[in-house]
Formats: structure tokens, sequence, C-alpha cells
């Protein structure tokens, strides 16, 4: 009330004003006076000057000489202010704070990264000659990929009329050499790549033109030099390829405007991330062999280190996009997952913000480390602008060294609200043909059992018409439901295609391989000649693999073949997992992730793991047996063992973990001689927390989520409980947190987090 009262009596006209704020009548009139005798002054001197037949000049060199000593003394402060700034804070903060983080480049925040002006200095002369090269590449591959794609809306007639890619080339911001843990049959590469272009591309669908304007791409480009070999040039071939889509936009020219009208932009851009996904993200590569006697199958094949499988439980708390009859309704949300160029979708649930899939997916990888699971979160929307809900990511990494993650919350980012349950297995590919023939479980009967490798090298004399009227061949790959094609080889019978596909089987002695030879120039009846390979009979190969060999084709003529190699590679489940975790007797719409971790809290607590993007903390523990209350430093034990341990092994290198295991092994030892305990024992309820520690900026985020079975429900005045948090062993007021108090409740929900500064090399000394 005070604040209303005090914003009414500043308001203008107010019969409220305070009497502080008016000035006094005497210095009202001093100010009317001052201000005439200022003017008067100014009137005055002009009128001498022109009276007296002065220069001009004598009223213009006063003011230059004002405005020149205002900027000087401007510039001599700012150089003032930015000594001091330096003097008095940290160099890296005082940078940040002046230029845009993302416009640094990634050796500024990366030590590992180095700095790459060389390279670039080369790509700057090569730029012009990489321009010829990519129009070669435009016409010939990807202007029948985006025409086929178009096709599929509705849209025909499509074709490039002019491809210029400008005079600024991409530049290489950071670079990094792997030299630890990597084949030696091999060199790995990860460049920061961005490209802001200036390109000139007009293109056509049909008789509407359009151009492509200030596209820009941002990502991190992996190139592979393999195999490595005795003879000169000493590199076999070159691979290069993304390893998670990079970040693109472009804007539309021409008649831009009609483009939105009927919704084509959206769809062009759609195709454009479709097309460099296709031909650069994995598991597509951009090969170059560097030497005639290496095979283009080893830079082209797909080689699965595995398949990550996910399984999508359900979403709560999503955000309310749709619009009800008394105000805000609720959603009808889907899901997309995506690990490289391969996305899933989910079925679309109506009307609800707790949707619940229960989605299987599996995705083959090639490259464990850096590549990611994404998951993002959507409302549909009728005419097809579908609203963004929030998206979250997991590195395949950390799901191949657990092995199995049994239900794990994830926050969605990029939303103001929402968190998905989702459990993450890891199945590695093997050589071993006994792991076909294991009982699988009931709910693995239509999963993924095996990987199918497929190289298509070529096809020979294929049927044509006549002499003067060769096909457009391109080669259809078909398992299942999962079609794969080749890109087109125009106006010949002896195409080369030389590309490599991955399918994932089910039922290897029923899923066979269907190939069929098209011809592109025809609408209907355009099959030229097919083939089927059964797979039971790779599995009877040696080491379950066809080499690259012929196989007769049918419909053909007499000596029709198709060159290409098969290689069957089961899967095994990996060794490690992790425990199941209890939903909380307590929740009613949602389901956490409980742990043994005891905190020095006012009320005894079971507090939960919470996982977010950047860092999930995971129990493998089990829910300890009822013990006696352990003493403060068996649950600063417990804290370190359980929530320091998984962060550090999840997010730390491999120097920082030896450091951090020799800083904790006396707390593990007094762990191992302390008493394990459950607070819940001891009848005072259980409170629901999270806890992460971000190693960048070194804070412990503490959240309190709710409280459950607190004492005094059988009351008539039910108590109204809050928590309070200190850092131990101090117990001082500067670490003390507090909730919010919550009237009448003994399940409280507070959802409130705390953060405490703690140093890495402190963090095994704290606990809460």
């Amino acid at each position: 009330m005070e604040d209303e009262s005090k914003s009414v009596a500043k308001m203008p006209g107010s019969h409220l004003n305070n009497a502080d704020d008016e000035p006094s009548p005497a210095e009202s009139i001093v100010k009317v006076i001052s201000r005439f005798a200022f003017k008067s002054f100014a009137w005055v001197s002009i009128y001498l000057l022109g009276y007296y037949n002065f220069s001009v000049a004598w009223l213009f060199t006063p003011l230059i000489l004002t405005v020149l000593r205002s900027q000087w003394k401007k510039e001599r402060d700012a150089k003032l202010s930015a000594a001091r700034e330096a003097a008095l804070t940290n160099e890296k903060h005082m940078i940040e704070s002046r230029i845009r983080v993302e416009d640094l480049p990634s050796w500024v925040f990366f030590p590992d990264k180095e700095r790459a002006e060389w390279i670039n200095s080369i790509i700057h002369q090569l730029w012009p000659n990489v321009g010829h090269y990519t129009r070669k590449l435009i016409s010939e591959s990807i202007e029948p990929s985006v025409r086929q794609a178009l096709e599929g809306y509705g849209f025909s007639g499509f074709k490039f009329e002019r491809v210029v890619l400008g005079q600024i080339p991409p530049r290489i911001t950071g670079i990094k050499v792997y030299y630890k843990n990597v084949n030696r049959n091999e060199i790995i590469m990860d460049m920061d790549l961005v490209f802001a272009s200036d390109c000139d591309i007009k293109f056509s669908v049909g008789r509407i033109k359009a151009k492509l304007m200030d596209f820009s791409l941002r990502g991190l480009l992996r190139v592979v030099f393999k195999p490595i070999v005795n003879e000169m040039p000493l590199i076999g071939g070159i691979q290069a390829y993304f390893l998670v889509p990079p970040e693109i936009d472009f804007d539309l020219g021409g008649i831009a405007n009609a483009f939105d009208a009927p919704g084509l932009s959206n769809i062009i851009r759609q195709i454009v991330l479709e097309q460099i996904g296709f031909f650069m993200v994995l598991p597509h590569k951009y090969t170059m062999p560097l030497i005639e006697s290496v095979e283009n199958k080893i830079l082209k094949c797909p080689d699965s280190a595995g398949v990550l499988r996910v399984r999508l439980h359900k979403a709560v708390q999503l955000a309310k996009k749709d619009v009800g009859v008394l105000g805000m309704g609720k959603s009808d949300p889907y899901a997309v997952l995506t690990v490289g160029a391969r996305s899933v979708k989910t079925n679309r649930i109506n009307n609800t913000v707790n949707p619940e899939w229960d989605y299987v997916a599996d995705f083959p990888i090639e490259v464990v480390s850096g590549q990611q699971l994404t998951l993002e979160i959507f409302d549909h929307d009728d005419p097809g602008d579908d609203e963004f809900l929030g998206r979250a990511t997991v590195q395949t990494s950390v799901v191949a060294k657990k092995g199995h993650i049994q239900e794990m919350w994830v926050e969605l980012e990029d939303a103001d609200t929402g968190r998905a349950l989702m459990s993450l297995s890891w199945l590695e590919a093997s050589s071993d043909i006994k792991q076909l023939e294991r009982p699988h479980l009931p709910e693995e009967k239509d999963l993924t059992k095996c990987l199918l490798h497929v190289y298509v090298d070529c096809c020979k004399e294929l049927p044509s018409k006549s002499p003067a009227h060769k096909p457009c061949p391109m080669v259809e790959l078909k398992v299942g439901q999962t079609v794969h094609t080749t890109f087109p080889q125009y106006y010949t019978n002896d195409p080369v295609f030389e590309q490599g596909f991955v399918f994932m089987i089910v039922n290897p002695d029923a899923d066979d391989l269907h190939v069929r030879v098209l011809d592109t120039r025809k609408d209907k009846d355009n099959v030229l000649c097919t083939a089927v390979i059964r797979n039971s009979n790779i599995l009877k190969e040696p080491g379950m693999e066809f080499p690259n060999q012929p196989f007769h084709l049918k419909g053909g003529i007499g000596n029709s073949q198709i060159v290409l190699a098969a290689q069957i590679r089961p899967l095994k489940a990996a060794g490690k997992s992790t425990k199941p975790i209890d939903p909380p007797k307590d929740s009613k719409d949602e389901v956490e992730t409980k742990t043994s971790l005891p905190t020095a809290l006012e009320s005894d607590s079971t507090p939960s793991a919470k996982k977010d993007e950047k860092l999930i903390n995971l129990d493998e523990s089990d829910d300890p047996k009822p013990a006696e209350r352990p003493s403060v430093d068996s649950p600063l034990a417990a804290m370190i063992a359980n929530t320091v341990t998984p962060m550090v092994e999840s997010t730390a290198s491999e120097e920082t973990k030896e450091e951090v295991n020799e800083m904790l092994e006396p707390i593990n030892e007094l762990r191992r001689r302390g008493p394990q305990a459950s607070m819940s024992a001891t009848g005072c309820g259980k409170v629901r927390v999270s806890l992460i520690y971000d190693q960048g900026s070194e804070k412990l985020k503490f959240v309190i989520h709710q409280a459950a079975g607190l004492p005094g429900s059988d009351l008539p005045d039910p108590p109204d409980p809050y928590v309070k948090v200190y850092l131990l062993p101090e117990r001082s007021r500067k670490s003390k947190r507090k909730t919010e108090v919550c009237k009448d409740s003994c399940n409280p929900e507070y959802e409130e987090s705390f953060e405490y500064e703690i140093p890495l090399g402190k963090l095994g000394l704290s606990a809460l």
C-alpha cells in the first residue's frame, strides 16, 4: 500500500502530491530568472556580432571547440573506465561483456581448440575454384533430390537458374586434432565452421521465381583421414560430416511475399535442412578417395558401433498453447526424436499437457563420442504452424558408458515448464551370431535384433529401349518398411553409385533385402530389374558378410548385374545397468527419480536425483534399509559418494577424475566405516530434492521440490511447514536458505532452488 500511495502521489494532477517534491516559490522564481538571463545573453551576443560586422567564424569557432572538448573528455573518460575495469575485474568477463559470446571463436573458450588462420588462408585462395565444383555438384546431385522432395509436396518444375557462392568463404574458428584413444589407422579433426555467405542463388518452381540470400551456417564439422597407407600422399581418403545437424538460416528474395502466403517458404526451408542432412550429417558423409588402391567401400560404407534405444514414456506439465473457452486451454503434443540425420515422430495426443506416448525408437550410432539424442516437443496446430513446447538433449556417450538408464527425467529447455520421462539403452554391434539365438523378452519382440550394412557399388548392362534412349537409373533398397535410394545417374547402362546404407533388422530370417533398379525418367512402370538377397544366406557366410560381388538382376537382359556388399552385425546388450526408479507414493501427476542421498535438513528426507540437459545425475543404488540416524559425517560421505562422484564421472576429464578421486579417498573410507541409513525411517516424513553441480560456473544448485508424509495430518489445525538448508560443516547464517511457508499442508510443494558457490577443489569438504 505504501508503494501504491507513493506512485499516486507522484502522478501529475494528483491531489496527494508530496510536499517534499514541490519546489518552493523562491526556487521557482530563481529558475525563471536564470533561464531569462541565459537566453537574453545569447540573443544579445548574436546581435552584437552582427552589429559590429564580426565574422561568422567568431560564432562557430567556440561551438566547434566546445564539441571537440566534449568528445575528447568522453574518450578520456572511456579509457580511464576501461583501465579501471581491467584492473578490478576478470579479463574474460570483461571481454564477454563487450562482445557477444556467440561471435567469439571457439578457441577463446576451449583450451584444447587451436586457431586455424592458416587453413582460412588456404580456403580463401581456393574459394573461386570451390564455386565451380559446387555448381557441378548442385546440378548433378542436389537439384534432382530437391525436385523429388518438392514433388512430394505437390510442387513440380524445380530448377536452379543461377548459383553464385559469393566472395565470402567459410571460416574455421577453432580446430582440434585427436591423438588419444584413436585408431592408429586414421586421423580425426573437429572444426568449428562458420559460413556467413553473400551468395546469389536463383531458382524457379514452375513459373514462380525466387532467390536465396544471406545464407548462414554454423556447426561442428568432423574430418577423418583414413586409411593411413605407406604410399604417397600417405592418406587413402577423406571423410567429412557433421555429428549433429548444423544451425542454418537464410532469406528468400524475389517474390518472397508470395512464397509466404501458401507456405512454400517453410517447405523450402525444411527441404534445405533435409538435403544438407542427407549429404553431410551422420550417417551420411562426404567422401573423397586420394589413392586408387583404396576401396571406396572403406570410406563410404557405414560401420555402426551400436544402437541407441529410446523409450519415451511421457511428459508432464507442458505449456498450454491452445486457447479454450475460459482462457488458455491445453495442448495437442507430439514429440520428435533426432540423432544425426535420422528423426522419428510420435503420435499426437490431443487436449492434454501430460501426454503418455510409451514410444520406442532405435537409432544406429556410428560415432559414439560426439553424437547426441535431441527430444523436441510441439503443439500440433491445423494450419501447420506447430508451436514449440521445449527440447532436451542427451549425449550418446553417457548412455553407452552406463549401458542402460531406466526412467530418467529430463527438463525441457527453452520452455517455461515441462519435463519428459524416458528410458535409454545401448546395444553394441558385435560379430557373434549367438546374440541372435539368445532368448528375447516379450517387449523386445518387434525391436531391432541386428544391423544390415549395404554398400551399392554399381550396376552393369542395364536394359534400355534403344541405344539412343539410355535410362537414368537409381537403386531402391527395401527391408521391411524402411526404404533407401541412391542418387540417380543419367543416361547410362552402367551406372556407378558407390553409396552405403544401414538397415535395422527385426527378424533376420524373414526380413530380406529387396533391390529394385528404377528409371527416374519414367513416371509409371519405371522398374528396370529386381533382385532379392536373403539375410539368412548372409548369416551363413564367413563373418556374416557378402564381400563386394555381383548379383544377377531379374527382368533385365541376360547379363544385367548389380555389384554390392552386405554385412549383418548382431546386437548385444551392454553389461552395465542402472537400477529401476520407483515413483514416490504421494506424487499425483509426475514421477521423480529416487535416491538414497541423506541431507542435513530441518526435516528428514529421502531426496530425489534430478537430471537436466547438461548434467545428468544418476543413482545406481537401491533404497537403503532402515537403520539408526546417521551422524553429521555420514551424510557428508554419502552425499559425496552418491552425488559428486557420478557428476564428475559424467562431465570431468580424466585428469580431473584422478584428482577428485584422490581428494575423496578419505571420505570414502569414512563412508565405509559409518552407518548407512534412510531418513524416511524416523517417521517424520520425507523431502524430494535435486542436486546439480555446474563445473563451469562452480555452483552447486539445490532444488527443493516437495515434502510428503509430514506429521500432523490428523490434527484439527495442520502444520505450516517450511524447509531450512545449511551448508555444513559450519552451519553458518551466511549459508542458511529457507523456503516459503505452505499453509495447512502435510504434503507441501515448494519447487524452489538455491545456489552455493563452491570450487571443485572444496566440493568434497561441504555438505548440505
